[in-house]
Formats: structure tokens, sequence, C-alpha cells
């Protein structure tokens, strides 16, 4: 895969909702920034790179957990490692307390 050194992903600290991709430099149109096979894709289906892609965000999920479980064992180590240790949780939703989300 490719990932342009012209991007980078970031948050502020002071809020870590305010999170995304920006650029470091000009980039040019229709210059790539970001190339990814098929096969570096946590899905629902992962492995069988040949199936189709679904739509279940459930068994993505369950994927991506059991790929950082694997630790430095997974070819997505890096990836999964960021995704869970790098930055703050506790705003997201899916970590929001029952009365929080009935708030909501």
């Amino acid at each position: 895969g490719f990932f342009s050194p012209k991007i980078t992903y970031d948050y502020d600290g002071d809020d870590p909702l305010l999170d995304g991709m920006f650029a470091t430099a000009p980039i040019a149109k229709g210059e790539e920034i970001i190339h990814l096979p098929a096969e570096q894709f946590i899905t629902d289906n992962i492995g069988n790179v040949n199936d189709s892609f679904s739509d279940n965000m459930c068994y993505t999920a369950v994927n991506l957990a059991a790929e950082y479980r694997k630790g430095k064992e997974s070819s997505f180590e890096p990836y999964v490692t960021y995704l869970f240790e790098s930055a703050p949780h506790e705003h997201h939703p899916a970590n929001w307390s029952g009365e929080a989300i009935e708030l909501f």
C-alpha cells in the first residue's frame, strides 16, 4: 500500500472528536495520496479477497478485535495498535454509559 507523506492523520488535543486527515504539502489534482490493495482491508470477510465485500459491520468489528488480540503476530499489527491505543476513546458513543446514550 501507499500513504502519501503529504497527508497526516491527527486530532485536536483539546477536543478528541475533531480528528481527520490533513494536507501537509500541496496536493495536485489527481495525485494519488492513498492506495490500499484489497488484501489489506479488514472486513467481515478477512482473508477471502476473491469474495465480495458485504456491509456486515459486526463481523468486521469482530475481525478487527481478533487482529488486535494477535498482537505482533497480526499482519495488521501497526494499524490495529494505532486504532486501539493512539487516541482517547472515552468520547466515542460506543463507550458512553447507558445513561449518557439515553440523554442523547
